[in-house]
């Protein structure tokens, strides 16, 4: 549920929380928050959505977390911030369904896929709003290594063989990469499909994610995504595009 799924800016008065509710404070399009929602469906948790406007920040935003940075979880007195941090608080406070492996080194392997995503994310975000064309490289380079640690594992997703909470932290990075390659924003740099036919594991990846019942509750329409990014891109983020 949401307070309103448009943004509150600068200016605004902080929505009332009543006791006992949990609340996520986010961005419709940022892959962070969206690793949280995805947990939070996955286990059925109720909660409510406060949007904010990450270029126009409401004083009363700042005062929770200085930065104004989001994902922001807050219940009662409580806070917690940074997504993995509040996903794996969720995992452990809403033990059904578990989504983290429990078998220590197959969640230290998971976290090893996390990792490969996040400078995965850095190369593409530096790749398409730079002139290095090296980091197109890095991109292919940490899709190959994702490729040959789900080769490794056997399994159909990063988490067993079905979307477990690897697969939720790994996946919001794909649907943003989709919308910036969607958007146009590559052209004139050097050709990069997003998952190569060469491989194939991620390939099946890919269709199984666009398939899980949570992912689809949990994405934007991607003709708003792919607005989303072009604004963003021009320096005037619309983060209430398509409401």
């Amino acid at each position: 549920m949401s307070v309103t799924l448009k943004v509150f800016a600068q200016g605004s008065s902080e929505p009332p929380l009543a006791k006992g509710v949990l609340r996520l404070y986010g961005m419709r399009f940022c892959p962070y928050v969206q690793r949280v929602r995805l947990v939070l469906a996955a286990k059925n948790i109720p909660y409510e959505t406060v949007n904010i406007h990450l270029k126009s920040k409401p004083d009363w935003y700042l005062r929770k977390h200085p930065e104004g940075k989001v994902p922001l979880l807050e219940w009662n007195d409580n806070q917690l911030m940074e997504s993995l941090i509040i996903c794996d608080y969720l995992d452990e406070k809403y033990p059904e369904p578990p989504l983290w492996h429990r078998e220590p080194y197959e969640k230290a392997i998971g976290k090893m896929a996390i990792e490969t995503v996040s400078k995965l994310n850095g190369h593409f975000y530096r790749a398409v709003t730079g002139n290095d064309e090296s980091e197109f490289d890095g991109v292919c380079r940490e899709f190959e290594n994702l490729e040959k640690l789900l080769t490794s594992l056997k399994t159909d997703c990063f988490s067993g063989n079905k979307p477990g909470m690897v697969d939720y932290m790994i996946w919001p990075f794909m649907e943003v990469m989709r919308a910036y390659i969607a958007s146009g924003c590559y052209k004139g740099k050097p050709d990069l499909s997003l998952i190569k036919p060469n491989q194939p594991r991620l390939t099946a990846w890919k269709v199984k994610m666009l398939d899980d019942p949570i992912v689809k509750v949990c994405s934007q329409k991607q003709e708003d995504h792919v607005n989303f990014i072009v604004s963003k891109l021009k320096d005037n983020p619309d983060y209430d595009i398509g409401l």
